[in-house]
């Protein structure tokens, strides 16, 4: 919908010849009023005779005729234009309305759509992993209490203990389980294949010693620990003699997971050969 302003239109055309009286205000005010002001008035309808008319019966009040009818025709004309805003804003304020409740239906619609569309989706079950109650405030999956089953009561003790200490820092308590489980058993391995082969040397060494051997793979780990047998007596420190063999099989790529191909050298003797010594 469109609105256009109602133009000034000619509703009494003034021209000399009409009637006697508008010829006769035509013929006094035409001198008087200056050419700018006169066109002004003759562009208007019925509104210029009634100008005419008032300004005729206030002559002897006004002095300046041109400027008491320019004056008058720009009256009209904000009258005119109060009108057509009017009008307009009335236009604008439908159209505004039809096109809220245009909107509003079609918000309407896409909602029942898709309450349509999430009424038709499967429904999926969500299955929660069963959890069971290790120790006060300890919840594990089954695998950690399998896991759990499998150790001697000293080392859940300690796995359970350590958890526990930890509280919130541990975000997946079965995984941390599986892990020092794992972790304890490489450990008892470690002492039984030394202890078949002279005793339990492990408890000669002490934490910083233990954590050494951990990083390495367990073929170097054996060996330091069988040359650590081997030396007996000779050895007054053996924590600090496998702290030592630790960093010699680490250069020589003996570390964790890494085990050293049969033959290889390491950097710091192909360095010596290559200078000649021995």
């Amino acid at each position: 919908m469109s609105f256009q302003a109602a133009p000034l239109r000619h509703a009494i055309e003034i021209t000399p010849g009409g009637l006697p009286i508008l010829d006769l205000l035509l013929a006094k005010w035409r001198p008087a009023v200056d050419q700018q002001a006169w066109e002004a008035l003759m562009a208007l309808d019925s509104a210029a005779v009634d100008i005419l008319q008032e300004l005729d019966s206030q002559q002897d009040d006004i002095r300046n005729p041109s400027a008491y009818v320019q004056r008058a025709v720009s009256n009209v004309k904000a009258q005119v234009d109060a009108v057509n805003q009017r009008a307009l804003a009335t236009s604008t304020a439908s159209q505004g309305a039809f096109a809220d409740a245009t909107a509003a239906a079609a918000t309407a619609a896409a909602m029942q759509f898709q309450t349509l569309n999430s009424l038709l989706q499967p429904v999926v079950p969500l299955v929660q992993p069963v959890q069971y109650m290790a120790a006060p405030g300890v919840m594990l999956d089954e695998k950690a209490m399998l896991a759990l089953q499998t150790a001697t009561p000293e080392v859940v003790t300690q796995v359970l203990a350590e958890l526990q200490s930890k509280g919130a820092e541990v975000r997946n308590p079965s995984a941390y389980v599986q892990r020092a489980l794992a972790n304890a058993r490489n450990k008892v391995g470690l002492a039984g294949q030394a202890a078949g082969q002279g005793g339990d040397v492990t408890t000669r060494l002490d934490e910083d010693a233990k954590r050494a051997l951990q990083e390495l793979n367990a073929e170097a780990s054996q060996r330091i620990l069988q040359q650590l047998i081997d030396a007996g007596d000779k050895v007054n420190n053996p924590s600090a003699y496998v702290m030592k063999a630790v960093r010699n099989a680490q250069q020589e790529g003996g570390v964790a997971g890494e085990p050293r191909p049969a033959g290889s050298l390491s950097l710091e003797r192909v360095e010596f050969r290559r200078r000649g010594k021995p």
